[in-house]
């Protein structure tokens, strides 16, 4: 093993997998023999890793305690090693982890705090206001769209994990919160420097996703009108769109032909 590429490829896998063939080439010194100076290593990767996911998710941290959280990122590094040059990004599968393992809870606050710092690091935008829909006449509406930040995102999360989230947040010790709690759909943006979010009904969650995948604001009021009724989906489509303009998650109104086709399109 005598060129640097072999060697490097050699330590990644004695760190990642325990391979022992990197041995033979490390020699002692200051007191410690081969092992003893590759397990320095190989034990920093994982606390290192570990304390990456302290950072992306305290909630998850202040829920489960300091010893088994550790217990469970270990668990995680070794069947999820990091294939990320970022560190930031090595959260991303946590959630699915857990999942898989049976703890549902944990997963959704795991979902939660990773979905809030995907919003906050996504690309940026300058919002649209209320105003924007005065560009376009009665005869535009049908074929009107609505294009979204592309930070924004919808995420569906039982809503205890989001309240055990604010509770870690706010540093308080309130009581352990009620884990049969309903999964609930949350919309979560961007604005400025500050991740919001708030929950959403069925219609409103229906109409996000097709808007988003680009449904004009007349298919929005015919996929409505089975939800609310013919007569109310007009007014109701527009009820949503005012708020999506309010609350700063629009980035574009466009016609069906005009869309933008750069980086703000979903």
């Amino acid at each position: 093993m005598t060129n640097l590429r072999g060697l490097q490829l050699a330590m990644q896998e004695h760190v990642l997998h325990g391979d022992p063939a990197i041995v033979a080439g490390v020699r002692q010194a200051c007191g410690l023999d081969a092992s003893g100076r590759l397990a320095i290593y190989a034990n920093a990767y994982t606390l290192r890793l570990t304390e990456a996911l302290c950072e992306s998710f305290p909630a998850l941290l202040h829920v489960m305690g300091r010893s088994p959280f550790a217990v469970m990122a270990h668990a995680y590094v070794t069947a999820r090693p990091s294939r990320h040059a970022s560190i930031r990004w090595f959260g991303e599968h946590l959630a699915d982890h857990l999942q898989a393992r049976g703890s549902d809870f944990l997963a959704d606050i795991a979902r939660w705090e990773w979905t809030l710092g995907t919003v906050f690091d996504g690309p940026d935008a300058e919002p649209v206001g209320l105003d924007a829909v005065n560009a376009y006449t009665a005869g535009d509406w049908p074929v009107l769209c609505i294009v979204f930040c592309p930070s924004l995102q919808r995420v569906a999360v039982r809503a205890d994990a989001v309240q055990a989230w604010r509770t870690a947040m706010s540093g308080t010790n309130d009581s352990p919160v009620d884990t049969r709690n309903a999964t609930v759909e949350w919309l979560v943006w961007r604005r400025d420097l500050a991740t919001t979010f708030r929950s959403l009904l069925p219609d409103e969650s229906w109409a996000f996703d097709a808007a988003r995948h680009g449904a004009t604001f007349g298919e929005l009021c015919e996929g409505l009108a089975a939800r609310v009724g013919e007569e109310s989906a007009p007014a109701h489509a527009a009820s949503l769109l005012k708020q999506w303009l309010t609350d700063g998650c629009v980035a574009a109104l466009a016609c069906e032909p005009d869309l933008p086709t750069g980086p703000l399109a979903d």
